[in-house]
């Protein structure tokens, strides 16, 4: 294990812990905000939780399920030589009619998968520097980190701003 680096016990914590804190926050978004834009540019609560669930899966959730597979990856599948502006596009465009209850759920079920494949890896493959070459010297376990960072760095300022702005008529 490197040094820092979280045992497989304390990633299941902060995962239940982030995710209290993220259903916090929907539910401070309240359901009547969530389809008035501006969260995240001109995007609503609900595009964004989209877009939020979207990578999680195709990034953090697809190394998960790589390493419990015993599987080598190289991309996320479907988006080769796509930048990330053309993914994020895709996944706009790909989740923008769904319901608001199916996009609530996608993230709740993403929650539930991020927890079971911790759960299920062993500790060796979540905390070993360079255990998956596809890591690039980096523990699995830091996916965890990369995702919840993510989304404290880059998108949880714009939606707190846009809370306190208050709701638009």
């Amino acid at each position: 294990m490197g040094e820092g680096m979280a045992t497989k016990q304390q990633l299941l914590t902060r995962v239940r812990q982030e995710r209290a804190a993220w259903e916090a926050l929907v539910h401070e978004v309240g359901e009547d905000r969530m389809a008035q834009p501006g969260s995240l540019g001109d995007w609503t609560f609900k595009d964004t939780v989209a877009h939020l669930t979207a990578w999680a899966q195709y990034d953090q959730i697809h190394k998960l399920e790589a390493a419990r597979r015993g599987e080598t990856i190289t991309s996320v599948p479907g988006t080769t030589g796509w930048d990330v502006e053309q993914i994020n596009l895709w996944i706009y465009s790909t989740h923008r009619y769904e319901t608001l209850q199916a996009i609530l759920q996608q993230s709740r079920d993403l929650w539930d998968r991020m927890e079971e494949l911790i759960d299920a890896l062993p500790e060796q493959d979540l905390t070993e520097l360079g255990r998956f070459t596809w890591m690039e010297g980096l523990a699995l376990g830091t996916v965890v980190s990369d995702f919840m960072g993510h989304f404290h760095d880059d998108h949880e300022p714009l939606i707190r701003a846009w809370l306190a702005a208050g709701p638009t008529r």
